[in-house]
């Protein structure tokens, strides 16, 4: 007889966590209880400091300590920057972001000293601290999904979770105990990191870790599964994009944003840097293009190429995943791409917006695939896919709200598949929620800082214009169900490239008729009511899409405000094509007609894409050749050298001419790229009667009237811009400002003309540089 030793039970994690959390309460309470009230009672230059609170920390919300001094032999007193006498008291309630008191007191032998008070707020400190674990909580959440990949069953069985939850939040207010400013300098580290090159190259890495063995899989099983049109309609869409970018080659032509990204990346002070606190990886595409090309800009238009490629990619990727048959997903991927709302689709401008759609395209593609079969890649696909997304722009906060209506309403009764789906998705929304949440606590000011929490967040988000919101939601749908296509018909009489735009949609055809009766043989055509289905929700998908944008300065902004749209009206519009053809009973003539009106309809798109490319590059051009022309005859400028580029042209003439980027950082950007070492140390125009546009270049020099009567310019090269876009250096100053008492202009001293072109002119200026 064996007798079997028994099983020790295993030791249950929930009393441990208990009295982890018990502990830590008492140490929390001794902490506070029994912190001395700050106190300075000191001397220098003469003067006496008698500095007292009655509380190092306020317990109760609201609650504030009462701070007294006492000062003799001063000139001045400053209490956080407020002026003050020498005997008296004031209430301090501390808050997430205030808990210092400054006292600057100026001795009246005229010695200055900072003396600093540190009062706490438990309620304050339990606020940001829970702001905190909300940011960091996503990341441990997703380390479980990661290790369990538990789809199925119930996430969370036991009260564990929410205990270790107490933990770390007592944890961390006894840190604040000893570290006041901890969440502050991990606030500043994180900021520093977004704003470094490195942090941008490691998003490109992840991408190509991450997605590259996902698209061999993919390829691996398409070729294993004989899905050869999935391969041919991936081929197609290649090839269309090529066919959209073969008008202007891959030619140097430098937009607004390519410029001074660019610039920036190497190493040009700029605003740009409170951007990236919040738009963490808005730059990837400007790294990987950088990387193809960095002394020119043929590599941005490669890396824009492949992201047109992987946007119908991913369109038709999840139209299939829903149910669609091949030739109907490929059809409503291209119209989805040349659907005419964007008005800046083909602008290199435009690549982070393009990279924040491919983004939320994958993730959605991803997440549906991990309906099926759930694997850790395509988790990490997922999340970082979403990373990228609201790491670039926050246009689609609103869809990715909305998103979890997808596995909901096709399986409802998979409920904890469903809940374990939605929590995967919604954790990095919910960190960059957190993230911003918690700078605002703290006071930081980020790019849309202002908006969330200034006057524009409580003048538009009211209920008195509630009309004015309605108004812009039907511009959005007038936009793009009438006016978009009314300018995508003009397009057709626009359009210089007709025979580009025949192959294009004879490329087109082909592949649809050719996927068309491949389907014939399946037999497959969408039942009625499943194309209502779609209609309603590419209809209704159109109001997340403008999201938080119709709130914002933005509302009016074409290529802003329509970036999403098109999803929804393709679906829209190709459901509306197949229900008009669906009473015809033979399944090869539906698919004849479908395919023949999508063409009719794809025909406007592509030639007002084409139209929108010329344009584009001519302005583009036009702002290439005024810098060749500044190259041209300054070739190198001295250290101190300021550059104004002076016009008395107006606004509105420079915006006819295709060059008011020019008003803004580009110039300064350009002349950065362009020069390198040899650059001058500012770059701006100046406008006649309008003054200098500096608005991101050196904040020194933000209050500097380079037009005002105080201006001796004799650190001043000016070229004069003209009517006739021609860029003339001055050899001394306009009539509009030659008439002053000093003037001590001398441009010829500041440049050397003998000196040979920029390393960098001819490549980051092909399209316009003489052979």
């Amino acid at each position: 007889m064996i007798i079997g030793i028994p099983e020790l039970p295993k030791p249950r994690l929930v009393p441990v966590l208990l009295a982890i959390v018990a502990i830590q309460f008492i140490l929390l309470t001794l902490r506070i209880h029994l912190e001395p009230a700050p106190g300075i009672d000191t001397g220098f230059a003469g003067a006496s400091v008698a500095l007292s609170a009655d509380r190092a920390w306020t317990i109760r919300p609201g609650q504030c300590a009462s701070v007294r001094w006492q000062l003799e032999g001063i000139a001045s007193v400053y209490v956080n920057h407020e002026g003050k006498v020498g005997q008296d008291e004031m209430a301090f309630c501390p808050t997430p972001s205030n808990r210092d008191l400054i006292f600057e007191i100026t001795s009246a032998s005229g010695e200055t000293r900072s003396f600093r008070f540190v009062i706490q707020s438990l309620s304050a400190a339990i606020q940001i601290w829970l702001v905190f674990l909300a940011l960091l909580s996503p990341f441990l959440v997703a380390g479980y999904y990661l290790a369990t990949l538990r789809l199925e069953r119930r996430s969370i069985s036991d009260p564990s979770p929410f205990l270790l939850l107490a933990v770390l939040l007592l944890l961390g207010l006894l840190i604040q105990t000893a570290q006041p400013g901890f969440i502050a300098g991990v606030l500043d580290r994180m900021g520093e990191l977004f704003k470094s090159l490195s942090w941008q190259r490691l998003g490109l890495v992840l991408a190509v870790l991450v997605y590259a063995p996902l698209a061999f899989q993919a390829l691996r099983r398409g070729r294993q599964r004989g899905l050869t049109s999935e391969l041919a309609a991936a081929g197609a869409f290649f090839l269309v994009a090529l066919l959209l970018f073969a008008p202007a080659g891959f030619e140097s032509i430098g937009h607004y944003e390519t410029w001074s990204f660019q610039s920036y990346l190497e190493g040009r002070p700029s605003k740009a840097d409170h951007e990236l606190i919040v738009r963490f990886w808005i730059l990837v595409p400007h790294v990987a293009a950088m990387a193809i090309s960095p002394d020119s800009f043929a590599g941005y238009h490669l890396v824009n190429l492949f992201l047109f490629w992987g946007m119908m990619v991913a369109f038709y990727a999840i139209m299939r995943q829903l149910g669609a048959p091949p030739w109907l997903a490929f059809l409503a991927a291209i119209l989805f791409l040349v659907y005419p709302v964007n008005s800046r689709l083909m602008s290199i401008r435009s690549i982070g917006m393009t990279f924040n759609k491919l983004s939320l395209l994958a993730a959605v593609f991803l997440i549906l695939k991990c309906r099926e079969n759930p694997s850790r890649l395509r988790l990490l696909g997922v999340w970082l896919a979403l990373l990228f997304n609201v790491g670039s722009y926050e246009n689609a906060l609103v869809i990715i709200l909305v998103i979890p209506l997808l596995w909901w309403w096709r399986e409802p009764r998979q409920i904890w598949r469903n809940i374990n789906l939605t929590a995967i998705w919604y954790l990095v929304p919910i960190a960059k929620a957190a993230h911003v949440l918690l700078m605002l606590l703290d006071d930081r000011f980020f790019y849309g800082s202002w908006f969330i929490s200034g006057s524009q967040a409580s003048g538009l988000v009211t209920l008195d214009k509630f009309g004015e919101y309605v108004d812009r939601v039907g511009s959005v749908y007038r936009r793009a169900f009438i006016d978009g296509w009314g300018e995508a018909l003009a397009a057709l009489g626009q359009n210089e490239s007709i025979a580009l735009t025949a192959i294009t949609l004879a490329l087109v055809g082909a592949v649809a008729a050719w996927l068309a009766r491949r389907a014939e043989a399946e037999g497959r055509f969408p039942p009625r009511r499943s194309i209502l289905g779609a209609m309603l929700a590419g209809f209704l998908f159109i109001l997340p899409s403008i999201g938080v944008l119709m709130w914002t300065k933005h509302a009016g902004d074409l290529w802003r405000m329509y970036v999403y749209v098109p999803i929804g009206a393709a679906i829209f519009v190709m459901g509306l094509v197949v229900l008009v053809i669906s009473p015809v009973k033979s399944a090869r003539l539906r698919q004849t007609f479908v395919t023949g009106l999508a063409l009719l309809l794809i025909w406007p798109g592509f030639s007002r894409l084409y139209a929108q490319q010329h344009q584009l590059s001519l302005n583009a051009n036009a702002k290439a050749g005024i810098l060749r022309k500044i190259v041209e005859q300054a070739p190198e400028f001295q250290d101190d050298a300021h550059l104004i580029l002076f016009t008395t042209l107006s606004a509105d003439a420079l915006e006819a001419l295709g060059v008011r980027e020019l008003r803004y950082n580009m110039f300064n950007g350009a002349m950065h790229m362009l020069y390198q070492d040899r650059r001058p140390l500012v770059s701006f125009m100046c406008i006649y009667d309008l003054g200098c546009s500096r608005d991101d270049n050196y904040l020194q020099y933000i209050d500097r009237d380079f037009l005002g009567a105080d201006e001796t310019y004799s650190d001043v090269v000016m070229f004069q811009l003209h009517a006739d876009l021609r860029a003339e250096l001055l050899l001394e100053l306009p009539p509009e400002l030659r008439e002053r008492e000093r003037n001590h202009y001398d441009p010829q001293r500041l440049i050397d003309v003998a000196a040979p072109p920029p390393p960098r002119a001819r490549s980051l200026l092909a399209s316009v540089w003489p052979d």
